[in-house]
Parts: structure tokens; C-alpha cells; sequence
């Protein structure tokens, strides 16, 4: 999907956008609504707030019809968001949008009382760690790993009280755990040294045999200074001195030879 089909994204957010994110990731972000992903690439707030609102919600904004509707729709929202534990969670409250669909009404309200009722239920020191908690989620980013790690101290902070909090404390422990475990190895560009030691191994692998490739003629002096003759005995020489060389098993670099390679 061309991100110019969406409302308010023009050429120069388009470009911005493509520039910052990436298509495939920029239409994730409208699509889920994700004020901060659209800041982050340079789109100022309350841009990225009209674009997504339009994005998720366009009918219910058209449901608007007046100068009077629009303006108590704001301050409603601004309102709610006041009242938001941490930033990501008044953005996500400022991209809300009225629902035209009943049903969806009254499903939205029993979440607002539902989570009313979770919360008086908390004492003052679990509502504080609670909110600890949000912070520290938001202060991480909004990563899977933050996702993850944020999950956990939340079944930690609200024991056995469901509620809003079902969603959470209903997760499998142990595979949470699992993930952040291998979370905590993943970065920007891969998966860190130290993850995985067949992984490492892989690499020093891979490391050794692109030093080969780049120093081409230096392994082949070396193998022809073994004073080996013909071509079926270069070859072999050279799978001998690449596998040594590599630590990888002869019959994997004989494999990977061009069936027709001889010697210069």
C-alpha cells in the first residue's frame, strides 16, 4: 500500500516516513496507531495524532459534523488523557475516535468501568508499583523485549488480581521468561556474540572463510608452494588447506567447489 493513500500523508511525509521507517513499517505504525513510531520519525505530535485518528477511525470523525461536536470531542480526549499513567498511554487515548457501532459502544464503556474496578481494588503500594511498573515500559521503548519484561513485573507487582490485568497474569511464566531471555540477546543488527555458542562458532567460521575469499591469491601461493601436481591434485590440496584453514569439514567445502574449478 502506497502510503500516500492515507489521509493527511502527503509526498514530503511520505518521503519522511519512507526515509525514516521504511514502507512496510510505516504502514504498520498507522495501521496500529503508534503515535510514537510517527514522532520518532519526524512527524511532529499532533500531526501524527489527525493522520493516525483519520487512519483508525475516519467514520467516527465524520460523525463530527460540527464546529461545536469537534470541539467537545477534544476536550473530552484531553481530558481522558490527563488522567493517562504514562505518555504512550495518553497518546494512545488522544488517537481515540468516536465509534458509530453500539455494540462497540458498550463494549468500550465495561473496559472503562472494568479497569475503574481493577484499580479501586488495588491498595496504595501495589497501585504504585503498578504505575512504576508503566513507567519503566514506557522509559524502555516500545520494544517486544519491553513488552515482554513489562509483562512479567506486572504478574509480579498484581499477583492474583485479574481484572484489566487478566490479559497479563493469564500468560504461560515460564515462556515469558524464555523470551526475554533470548530478548535480551537480540540487537539492531542481529543476535549479540555470546547468544548461542554454535552461533559464535558459525560466525568465526564464516569470519575465517571471507578472509580466505578476500586473500585469494595468497591461498592459492600457499597451496601451490605444497609442490602438489595436477589438477585433481590441486584441488584436493586446496579442500585440505581450506577446511584447516576454516574448521569446517573437507566434504562441505568440496561441495561448495564449482564442479569444473582447476588449477590457474
Amino acid at each position: 500500500m502506497r502510503l500516500e493513500e492515507y489521509w493527511g500523508v502527503g509526498p514530503k511525509t511520505a518521503e519522511k516516513l519512507e526515509t525514516e521507517l521504511g514502507v512496510a513499517d510505516a504502514v504498520d505504525a498507522i495501521e496500529s496507531a503508534d503515535v510514537r513510531a510517527l514522532v520518532d520519525a519526524g512527524i511532529s505530535r499532533g500531526r501524527a495524532t489527525r493522520i493516525l485518528r483519520r487512519s483508525n477511525g475516519g467514520e467516527g470523525m465524520d460523525a463530527l459534523a460540527t464546529d461545536d461536536a469537534r470541539a467537545v470531542y477534544k476536550e473530552l480526549v484531553a481530558l481522558a488523557a490527563d488522567y493517562a499513567v504514562t505518555p504512550g498511554a495518553a497518546d494512545r487515548i488522544r488517537v481515540r475516535t468516536p465509534l458509530t457501532d453500539r455494540d462497540e459502544m458498550r463494549e468500550r464503556l465495561d473496559d472503562v468501568q472494568a479497569a475503574r474496578e481493577t484499580w479501586a481494588r488495588l491498595d496504595g503500594e501495589t497501585k504504585e508499583a503498578v504505575l512504576d511498573t508503566f513507567d519503566a515500559h514506557d522509559d524502555a521503548g516500545d520494544s517486544q523485549r519491553a513488552a515482554v519484561e513489562t509483562a512479567l513485573a506486572l504478574q509480579d507487582v498484581v499477583g492474583d488480581e485479574a481484572g484489566v490485568f487478566a490479559a497479563v497474569t493469564d500468560l504461560d511464566r515460564d515462556a515469558l521468561e524464555d523470551a526475554a531471555d533470548a530478548l535480551r540477546h537480540l540487537t539492531g543488527s542481529g543476535v549479540a556474540d555470546g547468544a548461542d555458542a554454535k552461533l559464535d562458532r558459525l560466525r568465526e567460521r564464516a569470519s575465517d572463510l571471507e578472509r580466505l575469499e578476500r586473500d585469494t591469491f595468497d591461498v592459492l601461493e600457499d597451496v601451490r608452494s605444497q609442490g602438489v601436481e595436477g589438477t585433481d591434485e590441486f584441488r584436493e590440496a586446496f579442500v585440505q588447506y581450506v577446511a584447516s584453514e576454516a574448521g569446517v569439514e573437507p566434504r562441505r567445502v568440496r561441495s561448495a567447489m564449482a564442479a569444473d574449478a582447476a588449477d590457474a
